[in-house]
């Protein structure tokens, strides 16, 4: 794949908005501003690696009764790297900023334009109900956003293995 100006500020846009969104992540917890939920997933992923799987002691329930989390037994490696909720909101923004990255491959795919693809990323990253999504605590639902976007760009591709994969891997 031969890279071009266009692939060069996708990145950048991308890298930009990862390092703002999870500075501001990390700055919200440790001021304790918006961290909804936080405890139950960070003691759901510390409970599984300890042996109980996806338990949370703090509501006396399993999380897959309440919520289909499945995403968080990929973020589980992760987490195990750095037991910690930065670990969370730097996967969440990282997952979020990514799906700019889908947006542009998904819109050079149908538009055939670059340019256009561009500007649609970008949109997608100064989407204000994103960032609200991003800065509004951990959800594991944030993954499925990435999720979905690539799922129909591989849809737009006929690989209709990956789409039902990714497709899964948003519920």
């Amino acid at each position: 794949m031969r890279y071009n100006l266009y692939h060069i500020l996708i990145m950048v846009f991308i890298v930009i908005y990862i390092i703002i969104f999870a500075g501001i992540s990390i700055s919200n917890y440790i001021s304790y501003v918006n961290i909804c939920d936080i405890s139950i997933y960070e003691q759901t992923l510390w409970n599984t690696l300890h042996g109980r799987i996806m338990y949370k002691g703090l509501e006396q329930a399993n999380q897959l009764s309440l919520h289909m989390s499945l995403i968080l037994f990929l973020v589980l490696p992760f987490y195990a790297l750095y037991q910690s909720p930065i670990t969370l909101f730097i996967l969440e923004t990282l997952c979020l900023g990514l799906g700019a990255l889908g947006i542009y491959l998904l819109s050079v795919q149908i538009l055939k334009k670059e340019k256009i693809a561009l500007l649609l990323s970008l949109s997608y990253l100064l989407y204000p109900a994103l960032h609200g999504l991003n800065l509004w605590g951990f959800r594991p639902i944030a993954f499925a956003v990435t999720s979905l976007i690539f799922a129909f760009y591989y849809y737009e591709k006929g690989d209709k293995k990956i789409f039902l994969f990714l497709i899964g891997l948003a519920l």
